[in-house]
């Protein structure tokens, strides 16, 4: 058995898509409706973390990787990404259900938060402390879910070697392995309150997308992928003829001409790069 923090110390949202897979043992209705809330503020802190962590890599995370899981590292970033994948689907596509029974007979009920069996998955025992927690924030009823489903020996099979954020910071700090398989690091980087932000390299060339001037390395810069209604993170749109006049939208645009008008043609004009004769689209 898994115990989520006595007394002492909790994560955000609002609706993004309910899992109708879920299921309620000794709940009262009001517990229900409770549950659906919470659960619903889990799926909302579950989508903004994978959306964000989806594009860091070893050497590029930013402050709220470093600040819950300590120095970056290619291994441990694997880690936490996948961790983070396999809450998302939990959440997601997984039959999770709430047991309110069970832990009203253990004498701390008042003093816990919930626990967990991390192989009965995945049944979550939400116990006295949680029914008084916000829904969202620090140490919240969405945080509480994260924190359980994280134990599941399919998912994370994260241990208590820290509760509370201070003490998930120095483990963070001090001992960045063990932060990658702390339940309540990974409860503060969904919840992210205080609200810290991610370092994305969608490419992976190593420059913040925040300083990149092409985020998908198409050959195209971004302003010109917005201008031409383009996505600036696919590469693929880079190779289409989306006018269907033998020209890709990458040389349309290198030319100037009109990507979507198959009247608008560039011409191939010959230069002269280091003494070789080559040819490049323009515009007529």
């Amino acid at each position: 058995m898994v115990i989520k923090k006595l007394i002492t110390y909790v994560l955000l949202s609002v609706s993004v898509f309910a899992n109708t897979d879920l299921s309620f043992t000794e709940c009262s209705n009001g517990e229900q409706n409770s549950l659906e809330i919470a659960y619903d503020a889990a799926l909302n802190m579950a989508k903004d973390t994978k959306d964000a962590i989806q594009h860091i890599n070893g050497s590029l995370v930013g402050d709220r990787y470093t600040h819950w899981f300590g120095a970056e590292n290619e291994e441990r970033v694997t880690k936490v990404k996948s961790v983070v994948n396999r809450i998302h689907d939990v959440l997601v596509n997984k039959e999770v259900s709430f047991n309110c029974g069970i832990c009203k007979e253990d004498s701390n009920y008042y003093r816990i938060y919930s626990y967990v069996v991390p192989d009965e998955e995945y049944i979550v025992n939400p116990c006295g402390v949680f029914w008084i927690l916000d829904v969202n924030g620090t140490d919240s009823q969405g945080g509480t879910i994260i924190h359980g489903v994280s134990h599941f020996i399919s998912v994370g099979e994260t241990k208590d070697y820290a509760y509370g954020q201070s003490n998930a910071e120095i483990l963070a700090e001090n001992s960045p392995d063990l932060a990658v398989i702390n339940a309540d690091s990974y409860e503060y980087f969904f919840e992210n309150n205080p609200k810290l932000e991610m370092i994305v390299d969608f490419d992976g060339d190593g420059i913040n997308d925040s300083e990149d001037l092409d985020d998908d390395n198409d050959g195209i810069s971004d302003a010109d992928e917005i201008k031409n209604g383009l996505d600036p993170k696919n590469p693929s749109d880079a190779d289409i003829d989306l006018d269907g006049d033998g020209f890709s939208n990458k040389l349309e645009i290198i030319a100037g001409t009109d990507i979507e008008d198959e009247n608008s043609v560039p011409i191939w004009a010959p230069i002269l790069m280091e003494n070789i004769i080559t040819f490049i689209p323009v515009k007529p």
